[in-house]
């Protein structure tokens, strides 16, 4: 059996080079590092390493030396190989690299292979990376480097209500995971999937506030289960003199979503 083992936040295209041969995914659960936000939830990542274990990061098994890591791995699964990448590290204060795995491979008879970094588009693909640029707004560049679209998912709550009363009602989210990376505040094109539809969407971010018109969509949905897909980075929020004037700049965001719509169309079915 070949098992690929990481923590895989962001499951980003170097991780999918890392996992595209195994046969079981590894992965350390929850993050070593408590005060991390995170690039994909535990659910997230379920759905996109598909044949996956977790390794329990408790206090007792933080101290297993690499051999004892080794041992317990083997005595659990019996891999023929397992594979890594490039900066892969393990056991007690990562005390073990790519050089201790190869040799304690070499003694309990397991082949080890090591990814090296992967590049697109002239940048290495670092879960780092799409972090700075999450805080950053760079959302179509994240997505690039992820492979698909930055999501939120959580369930519909009740808001203020404020988007109603201007003519523009929004589901508020409540994020399923509190430790999920919040992008920069802003106006983000995106789309929502609510039961089981798919909708066009202008998101507006605020802090942990997140929330969703869905173009030509009207109905409660308080309650439900939603996800919401970052697609572009609009501008950021602005404070107004008015609620007339926070109703005029809506419709000009609106109007900026539908106006990328028709062109991705036209690009899609080749006409432009």
């Amino acid at each position: 059996m070949k098992i690929a083992i990481g923590v895989f936040d962001g499951v980003h295209r170097g991780h999918q080079k890392v996992i595209e041969q195994a046969h079981l995914v590894l992965t350390i659960a929850p993050h070593p590092n408590p005060d991390l936000e995170l690039l994909t939830t535990p659910a997230e990542k379920k759905d996109l390493l598909g044949n996956m274990a977790e390794f329990k990061f408790t206090p007792r098994r933080a101290r297993l030396t690499p051999e004892n890591f080794i041992v317990w791995l083997k005595q659990k699964y019996n891999p023929t190989e397992i594979i890594v990448g490039h900066d892969f590290h393990f056991g007690w204060q990562r005390q073990g690299n790519t050089a201790t795995l190869r040799k304690l491979g070499k003694k309990y008879k397991i082949a080890v292979t090591e990814i090296p970094e992967y590049v697109y588009k002239k940048e290495p693909v670092r879960s780092s990376t799409l972090r700075a640029y999450l805080y950053d707004g760079r959302i179509a560049r994240v997505n690039e480097l992820l492979g698909r679209d930055y999501q939120l998912y959580g369930r519909v709550v009740r808001g203020k209500r404020l988007g109603r009363k201007l003519g523009f009602p929004t589901i508020n989210l409540r994020l399923a995971y509190p430790r999920k990376l919040v992008p920069r505040d802003g106006v983000y094109r995106g789309e929502a999937i609510v039961q089981n539809k798919l909708y066009t969407a202008a998101i507006f971010i605020s802090g942990k506030t997140i929330e969703a018109h869905l173009l030509n969509f009207s109905g409660n949905l308080y309650g439900q289960k939603a996800v919401l897909f970052l697609q572009e980075y609009l501008r950021p929020i602005f404070k107004f003199k008015n609620l007339a004037d926070l109703a005029k700049q809506i419709k000009q965001d609106i109007r900026q979503i539908n106006s990328c719509k028709k062109t991705r169309r036209a690009l899609r079915a080749g006409l432009s």
